[in-house]
């Protein structure tokens, strides 16, 4: 029997500031509870104090084994697995899938490094993008595959577009997703920097309203085909191209990934029936916001809300949060109330919901996110009716076959060496970052040299994929260094955008207009190669058509002195295969194979995301025939096969 087209959420599980458990955290929206209390001194220290929305210590008492962010990450996986009914085998099962979203994962455990950066490396490799979902998996004893996303604030959201396209295409059979990001003194800095913290607590929607509240916890839930429950039914997701840190105020990217998001379903925006939006409290967020929804639903079509008045913003948790409330919403027939509102903003054009639940009698909801970069991301939610005691039987068709990837360039960057190329435009991106100077690059490379590929992105389905262990470590050793009190400046509100590595693409879609969805994967040393399979998914999808994918790594500073680690980049351009271009290396496949639970050395050469790609490059390159590439490290295990153009290897030798 083939598995149902449809996918429902079968499990949830939460831990937040409203309580341990998605009981406590739906209860408390519903009764318009706040969690807002006064931040900690290590919290905000030089900082003027604003309001935070932490978790009680005394539902994760802290100890020396395991860091705050995976407590909080394994706390609500556990409840989801047991809600969903998920016993060992599933876990353990190589057709299970594990993914975690998170923001800035364990930055914790990164500035514990750099306050002391004598200390033994593998500290420093506890704040890397991929820490979290390792070690979940070692505390699971997970036998599926394992990946992080970060893209920024549309992490969770992502995640769940991502756990979608694996089922759909038979990847494999369920998915576990858990969002995660904790308090920190690192992302309260960075907010205080851009004067984007209220210091009377997030206001969503309020006339009066100044900016967010850091938040933190954890999401959790599981995906699996069923018939019956509440349906994901589609996933959307665009780029404004406008600016890394603003959104556009016409909410042109976030109208893209609802329109999207619903056409996928194929459900019309008058059948939707409440919205729970992304609401953070900032002036301009929220204000796009109204103007993105007005346009796809018309001008306060339907009751929406937003949760952040009440939990803060969690970060890489936030749309699993938004997304959990939906379920309850749909399942309950009510729309909770948005906590902070007292005065509506009377340009922006919504029903927001506010002092107490509303009913809402429909099947149908939708929520978003936004974040830094430019990324936006929606989901349609759909409570499925129950199953007939003596169904139908189901009449079977012909599946549709996979279609091929073709693999049409590869391209690599020695930013170690002084000699390296550089664009035309170097100059204009010396103020950027290492990472977004070498996405860029790369980039410029690509379009400068292949003639129409740039048309080609604007007009199709496209998106653009970074691989990368490291992320923006870099940028958050030097923003660390400067955000200390002991420092003689403050660091520029622009320095902590660059500390989240999506906006090395953010600025790849700024710079050339690209409005495609955008990927951050990690996957320790492995990365690289697992962003080059998360290109090839999209296309197998066949909702994307044409793919970018990079894979970079930096230099960390604090681990120059005993490692040289040189950055690197390289390149991929993955297209479908009925795609008319005419340079065409072969076509591509691959394979996230099951994660072991062989543990991580001390070894620096570890930090490197880019095993693999040197020889994976040289096998490519050489065109001579057929091969499959394997590898194994860290707990994360690969397999791609490549399959050479022979008639272009004879018409083109390589030289």
């Amino acid at each position: 029997m083939g598995l149902s087209k449809r996918v429902v959420i079968s499990g949830t599980g939460a831990i937040t500031p409203l309580g341990y458990g998605t009981q406590a955290f739906v209860e408390g929206l519903l009764n318009g509870q706040c969690s807002f209390q006064p931040a900690r001194p290590d919290i905000h220290r030089h900082h003027p104090s604003s309001p935070l929305a932490c978790i009680e210590s005394a539902l994760i008492p802290e100890t020396a084994d395991i860091d705050r962010s995976p407590q909080f990450a394994v706390t609500a996986a556990e409840m989801a697995l047991a809600d969903a009914g998920w016993g060992r085998p599933t876990c353990e099962s190589s057709r299970t899938l594990l993914i975690v979203a998170t923001t800035k994962a364990n930055i914790n455990a990164a500035t514990t490094f750099f306050e002391d950066e004598h200390q033994p490396s593998s500290v420093l490799r506890r704040g890397l993008l991929s820490s979290i979902a390792s070690e979940l998996a070692h505390m699971l004893r997970w036998g599926g595959p394992v990946l992080t996303v970060s893209v920024a604030c549309a992490s969770g959201i992502v995640a769940l577009g991502r756990a979608l396209r694996a089922i759909h295409t038979k990847e494999i059979d369920r998915v576990l997703v858990v969002g995660v990001d904790d308090a920190s003194s690192f992302v309260y800095g960075g907010f205080a920097n851009f004067n984007a913290l209220d210091p009377a607590g997030a206001r969503p929607f309020d006339r009066h309203r100044q900016g967010l509240t850091v938040g933190e916890g954890a999401v959790a839930v599981t995906l699996e085909p069923k018939d019956s429950g509440i349906e994901l039914a589609a996933y959307g997701a665009s780029s404004d191209a406008n600016h890394i840190t603003g959104p556009a105020r016409d909410g042109c990217g976030l109208v893209t990934a609802l329109e999207t998001a619903l056409q996928r379903a194929q459900i019309y925006p008058q059948a939707v029936g409440f919205g729970i939006l992304h609401g953070t409290g900032t002036p301009y967020n929220d204000a796009m916001e109204g103007e993105a929804y007005s346009q796809v639903f018309g001008p306060k079509a339907m009751p929406v809300a937003s949760l952040k008045g009440s939990i803060g913003h969690l970060m890489g948790a936030s749309g699993l949060c938004n997304v959990v409330a939906a379920i309850h919403g749909l399942t309950h027939k009510y729309c909770p109330p948005t906590v902070g509102l007292t005065e509506m903003d009377p340009t922006i054009p919504l029903d927001v919901v506010h002092n107490m639940p509303r009913t809402v009698d429909h099947s149908i909801a939708v929520t978003s996110a936004s974040g830094f970069g430019g990324i936006n991301g929606a989901i349609v939610l759909r409570r499925l009716p129950k199953p007939l005691l003596n169904p139908p039987p189901t009449i079977r068709g012909t599946q549709p076959s996979i279609p091929r990837v073709r693999l049409s360039l590869v391209h690599t960057i020695d930013m170690a060496c002084s000699s390296a190329p550089r664009t035309p435009t170097a100059k204009s991106i010396r103020h950027r970052d290492q990472l977004c100077q070498t996405a860029l690059r790369a980039a410029d490379h690509v379009f400068n040299t292949t003639p129409g590929l740039l048309d080609d992105f604007r007009n199709q389905p496209h998106a653009l994929v970074l691989g990368t262990a490291v992320g923006s470590l870099q940028s958050d050793h030097a923003y660390y260094r400067r955000e200390n009190p002991h420092a003689e400046h403050l660091p520029s509100p622009r320095l902590f955008s660059y500390t989240l590595p999506n906006i090395a693409l953010g600025e790849i879609a700024i710079r050339h207009q690209l409005r495609g969805e955008q990927h951050v994967i990690s996957a320790g040393t492995v990365s690289g190669l697992t962003a080059i399979i998360e290109g090839i998914r999209l296309i197998e999808s066949r909702e994307v058509q044409i793919v970018l994918v990079l894979t970079i790594d930096t230099c960390i500073p604090p681990l120059q002195p005993r490692v040289r680690l040189p950055p690197y980049a390289a390149a991929y351009l993955l297209e479908a295969a009925n795609s008319p271009r005419s340079n065409e290396l072969g076509h591509i496949q691959g394979t996230l194979k099951p994660f072991t639970t062989a543990r991580a050395d001390d070894d620096e050469r570890s930090f490197v995301g880019g095993k693999g790609i040197t020889e994976l490059n040289q096998l490519i390159l050489a065109r001579q025939k057929a091969c499959i590439y394997r590898t194994c490290h860290q707990g994360y295990q690969v397999e791609l096969s490549f399959m050479p153009n022979l008639a272009l290897t004879e018409q083109q030798p390589h030289q």
